[in-house]
């Protein structure tokens, strides 16, 4: 497990989460940026979709439809943004209105991890 601080918020990333093999690039100018490479994702029957507005989070939709699969349904945020490309994962403000995936998580740990 690793943690960084990105604009001031401590971000934990255990080792198969495919953030923690990013980087991040700190321009002068004070902009930060997530370097790493993005998996295809397949879409399968079994994801569900969710139209994003302005009170969620990926941690928040991590618990609200992972919640009754697993403990620490918190933590598998990242496979959300896995699976949309989420360039940054702790602003989506720039995705609301947009509807996303939310791959099933059987699924994405039998074809991903």
């Amino acid at each position: 497990m690793s943690d960084f601080r990105f604009r001031d918020r401590r971000v934990e990333l255990r080792r198969e989460n495919p953030f923690a093999r990013g980087r991040i690039l700190e321009y002068a100018d004070g902009r930060a940026e997530l370097v790493r490479d993005f998996i295809d994702y397949v879409s399968v029957e079994e994801d569900r979709y969710h139209l994003v507005n302005g009170h969620d989070s990926l941690i928040s939709l991590a618990y609200r439809y992972y919640s009754d699969e697993v403990d620490n349904s918190r933590d598998y945020w990242w496979i959300i943004a896995e699976a949309n490309q989420i360039v940054n994962p702790i602003d989506i403000s720039s995705l609301i209105g947009t509807e996303i995936i939310i791959p099933d998580l059987r699924s994405f740990t039998i074809n991903y991890l």
